[in-house]
């Protein structure tokens, strides 16, 4: 990586005081968690190229991220999400409509205009983006560097930040004798350094294991609750939309397709690629011996179907396979389920095998899909 003035270097007034009993690791404005936007995007587009060779990355999409808020873009890759934060942090231009960061309108600038907004932004990224030749803590001081502290004042500060990431034992090692989560952790430090009141965060967990993903996650929802500031997650990932994030924006193909609170997402799915994301977080595991004998079609008449039931929201708590069973008299022994909470709603399924006549069984299907569960045939077994 190139040691140039990174897009995170902010320009505080070097050795600035706090007020007594402020904790020095907010940035300042940053713990106003109310409900000011921290983001404006008001039906942007960018393109990219002319003629026929123009693409349209980004198209019409307009939402609004308040100061304090975990806000996630999700979308699979070429949706268009990473160029939405390259447009946030002004990186790229918008083609059209307007985007405002923190009361100050990027959209239009020179870069010399936009150093000011760019120096409230951190970023962290999947690849880390360490300087190899530098140590954990030249690392996190290279910002301040760039923004003009004095020594005293750097010092101080990368010792705050990394005692903040758990990594004060760690200043004097070289990113090579890191693992991928310390690295991660040496980013967020980075990022943090000269307090920005917005945080992005591009598929940060993406290169990390289970594990490791579950820490970073943690520290990411410490950043936002003890340091008040905004971050917005750039994901392909559901399962971390569930963990930490308040509101949700779905990206397909540059547009925006769907947005709310994580809460009413999970509850509340109204596009396929919502349900299929939240699919995505579900462990289906089958006995071996029923993947065994799994076929796609029944090939007698006492092959019996194997579904999976999706719940949501209320259809959670309902008793609602019970009382399907007692109405159309089917058996369903339950092989498998599995019960989560993202925003404190509950979502779920079960995968059971059904036994009854033909008749009943859709009576059955046709019942819960009348009840808000959807319902997914997986194929049968004698």
């Amino acid at each position: 990586m190139s040691e140039q003035a990174a897009p995170w270097a902010k320009n505080p007034e070097p050795g600035a005081t706090t007020p007594k009993g402020t904790n020095t690791l907010i940035s300042p404005g940053a713990a106003d968690t109310g409900a000011e936007p921290m983001v404006t995007i008001d039906n942007v587009s960018k393109i990219f190229g002319k003629g026929k060779k123009e693409v349209a990355a980004v198209k019409n999409v307009s939402l609004t991220v308040k100061k304090g808020e975990i806000f996630a873009i999700i979308g699979y890759s070429g949706a268009g999400k990473s160029t939405l934060v390259r447009l946030i942090n002004g990186l790229e231009s918008t083609t059209s409509g307007t985007l405002t960061v923190d009361g100050f309108e990027i959209s239009g600038k020179r870069d010399l205009e936009l150093q000011k907004v760019r120096t409230n932004i951190g970023m962290i990224f999947q690849q880390f983006n360490l300087m190899n030749s530098r140590t954990v803590a030249q690392n996190v001081e290279f910002p301040l560097k760039v923004a003009g502290w004095s020594k005293g004042e750097r010092t101080k500060r990368v010792q705050e930040m990394l005692e903040f990431v758990g990594l004060a034992d760690r200043a004097k090692y070289y990113p090579s004798q890191l693992s991928g989560g310390q690295k991660q952790r040496v980013g967020i430090a980075r990022a943090l350094a000269t307090k920005p009141s917005l945080l992005l965060a591009d598929e940060a967990t993406s290169a990390l294991d289970p594990e490791t993903t579950h820490e970073v996650l943690e520290l990411l929802k410490e950043v936002n609750r003890e340091l008040g500031i905004t971050v917005i997650v750039i994901t392909h990932e559901m399962d971390v939309v569930k963990r930490i994030c308040d509101l949700v924006a779905i990206i397909d193909h540059g547009k925006l397709i769907e947005q709310g609170s994580v809460s009413d997402i999970f509850s509340n799915p109204k596009t396929e690629l919502a349900q299929e994301f939240i699919r995505s977080t579900f462990n289906v595991n089958l006995p071996d011996e029923y993947l065994e004998n799994l076929s796609h079609t029944p090939k007698h008449a006492k092959s019996y179907p194997i579904i999976k039931f999706e719940f949501t929201g209320r259809s959670v708590d309902a008793p609602l396979l019970s009382q399907a069973s007692k109405k159309f008299g089917v058996e369903l022994s339950i092989l498998t389920s599995q019960i989560e909470y993202a925003g404190g709603v509950k979502f779920g399924f079960t995968v059971a095998e059904v036994e009854g006549d033909e008749d009943a069984i859709t009576q059955t299907k046709i019942y819960l899909m009348e009840n808000n569960v959807r319902v997914e045939v997986l194929g049968y077994v004698e």
